[in-house]
């Protein structure tokens, strides 16, 4: 109780003070509104002189500003000769009109503070077009030739001391800006100056991997659609689904499908949807039902006469489109022939089987891709890839990993031929008693148990071994103690046994190749230009572009001969021996004897000898040590070694600094 009587004067001092601080600020309110108010009547309400002013200017000023709508070299002209006075433009600045504008110019206004490019680019091309009407967010009204355009208007929030009217000394640059590119894509044209040739070395000619493209049958215009393919797999029954949905619902349709979702055609469809239902069947007898809808994209005009004309026009969206199409309907003359890895189509090479090891076989394939140069080209090389070999699986355990086909396979030999064939296809041929097509099926793995042993409940639900099952339908297997493969999914798994099942040929499969396959690849395709170019035109013949009705269709031709550039043969460079004298290296090679020693003191020579060890793992670096002390100790020399990781991101100026620095 008494410190609450002792609280209570307490609290009533602060109620005054604080009813003091209260009324403070409604004071200082009322007293600020008056002079609020004022201010903004004199910034509303400007004087009548002002705004004669404004509205009479001088003959000069009237001159100067029909300058700014003339020819660009008349106004230059007169500019040189005739000048605005600046005391008139820095008493308007100074009081300028302070006139109620719409909320849409207000915000116009403000943009174009924020972006003064905008406004040079819009004044350039009012300019060039002679138009002399105001740019504005709203309606737009027409000026006199005497008004005074957006860009030298004074600024209201500018202060008096500074001008925004340019400069009149200053002649602005004009650029000329082709009608028939947007106002967007016609800032983003650079113009780039050729490079001057060089003049030195021997001048020739060489040929080169491009072939021509003819597009005078070419069409101006196709057709882009969206290919919608339930279910979604398999993916091989695509193209032969594709081709019986054109046949059976838009005969006489000419199309170019990519295999995935994307197809071309010459004509416009009358309707913008079209499905249906088609079913295929494959090689060996497996059938497939799926629903096919196509739809026309957002653009769907693709304007391939864009290939003809992108020099000029310099707008490169529209020849990639061209380009897209130009190279799906190239391919549809590969697919029949090969089988496609990325951009490549691989065959089995005409002179035979070349085996790579490891139970794989080398593929030669075509590799072409559409371009723009100084003209649509196609580049054409030949590519290389390791492919299954198609040999029986008994062939396969027998010849690659010697196994024992009497009994079950052992752990290692078990988990080095599961790892081959996990994700390969294989094709099992039932036995001939059974009166079924060979199948193909997907190995998910390779059991652990032999066919004696392995067992599954069959359709009228007894459980029986596979061997047994065989035998019930007449077959007696040869090999009853070796793994089956394992196929199908995890609740209905599907055995079968491995003497009747061989590698499907023609699968690329994305795998790392072993150092045996590299190996054997290089040795295969270092060969010269000519044995290069020879292969090649193989290829080419054998796809044969020219004679596929869809390429014919579209318009296309291909070249039959490489394009020939000019070149410029350098010399190499000279090679300084201890004798003082330069030699020319003959066929890429020099005498290692007399080199330049780097002595007591390197900093007399300025010379000194390294090798830099990127550490691959195609050499040990015990062996370059080796290496390095038998050239020092014959030439006499000191050799340092330099160990570089990932020399590959490594510039050459950062190597020299490098051994400037350890040197």
């Amino acid at each position: 109780q008494q410190q609450q009587q002792q609280q209570k004067p307490q609290q009533q001092q602060q109620e005054p003070q604080l009813q003091q601080q209260e009324q403070r600020p409604q004071k200082r309110q009322q007293h600020q509104r008056p002079q609020k108010q004022q201010q903004q009547q004199k910034q509303q309400q400007p004087s009548q002189q002002q705004q004669q002013k404004q509205q009479q200017p001088s003959q000069q000023q009237q001159q100067w500003r029909q300058q700014q709508y003339q020819h660009p070299q008349q106004q230059q002209h007169q500019w040189s000769q005739q000048q605005p006075p600046q005391q008139k433009w820095s008493q308007q600045q100074q009081h300028p009109p302070q006139q109620q504008q719409r909320p849409q110019q207000q915000q116009h206004q403000q943009r174009e503070q924020q972006w003064p490019h905008r406004q040079q680019q819009h004044e350039i091309a009012r300019s060039q077009s002679g138009s002399q009407q105001s740019i504005s967010s709203g309606a737009s009204t027409p000026q006199s030739s005497g008004a005074i355009p957006k860009q030298s208007q004074p600024s209201s929030r500018a202060s008096s001391s500074v001008s925004d009217t340019p400069s009149p000394h200053v002649t602005p640059r004009q650029e000329s800006i082709p009608k028939s590119l947007s106002k967007a894509s016609v800032f983003s044209v650079v113009t780039q100056k050729s490079i001057p040739p060089g003049t030195l070395g021997i001048k020739g000619e060489a040929e080169a991997n491009y072939l021509t493209l003819d597009l005078r049958n070419m069409p101006d215009v196709v057709y882009h659609y969206d290919v919608t393919i339930t279910p979604d797999r398999p993916k091989k029954f695509y193209r032969d689904a594709f081709n019986k949905f054109m046949e059976d619902y838009l005969k006489g349709h000419c199309a170019a499908y990519d295999g995935s979702k994307n197809c071309y055609l010459l004509k416009l469809l009358p309707q913008p949807v079209y499905e249906g239902d088609v079913q295929v069947t494959d090689a060996h007898g497996k059938s497939m039902k799926f629903n096919i809808s196509i739809k026309a994209t957002e653009n769907p005009a693709v304007e391939l006469k864009s290939l003809k004309t992108y020099h000029n026009e310099r707008v490169f969206d529209k020849p990639m489109r061209a380009l897209q199409c130009v190279e799906v309907v190239l391919a549809n003359a590969c697919h029949q022939k090969g089988v496609r890895a990325g951009r490549s189509f691989y065959t089995k090479p005409r002179e035979g089987y070349t085996d790579l090891g490891d139970g794989f076989e080398l593929y030669v394939g075509l590799y072409q891709a559409a371009i723009l140069g100084e003209q649509p080209y196609v580049n054409v090389d030949i590519s290389h890839k390791s492919f299954p070999s198609e040999v029986t699986l008994t062939d396969f355990l027998t010849k690659q990993l010697s196994a024992n086909l009497e009994r079950n396979l052992e752990t290692r030999t078990l988990y080095n031929f599961c790892s081959h064939m996990k994700g390969l296809k294989v094709i099992y041929n039932p036995p001939a008693k059974f009166g079924q097509a060979p199948r193909s099926y997907k190995v998910n793995e390779i059991s652990r148990e032999g066919a004696a042993k392995l067992s599954f409940t069959n359709n009228d639900g007894e459980k029986m071994t596979v061997q047994q099952y065989f035998a019930s339908r007449g077959y007696n297997l040869r090999y009853p103690f070796l793994n089956c493969v394992v196929s199908g999914s995890a609740v209905r798994p599907n055995y079968l046994p491995i003497e009747l099942c061989s590698i499907e040929p023609g699968q690329a499969i994305k795998r790392k190749d072993g150092v045996k396959q590299v190996q054997r690849m290089i040795k295969y395709a270092a060969t010269s230009t000519g044995e290069r170019k020879f292969k090649i035109m193989d290829l080419l013949y054998k796809f044969d572009h020219n004679k596929d009705p869809l390429v014919r269709a579209f318009g296309l031709a291909v070249g039959r001969e490489f394009i020939k550039v000019p070149t410029r043969l350098l010399s190499p460079p000279a090679i300084e021996y201890r004798s003082n004298k330069c030699v020319k290296p003959q066929a890429g090679s020099w005498r290692g004897f007399n080199f330049l020693k780097t002595g007591a003191s390197p900093a007399k020579t300025g010379y000194k000898w390294a090798i830099i060890y990127t550490q691959s793992y195609i050499l040990k670096f015990s062996l370059l040590q080796e290496f390095s002390s038998k050239v020092s100790s014959f030439l006499k020399i000191e050799i340092m070694l330099v160990t570089i990781n990932n020399i590959i991101n490594i510039s050459t100026s950062k190597i020299l600094n490098f051994f400037s620095a350890v040197i």
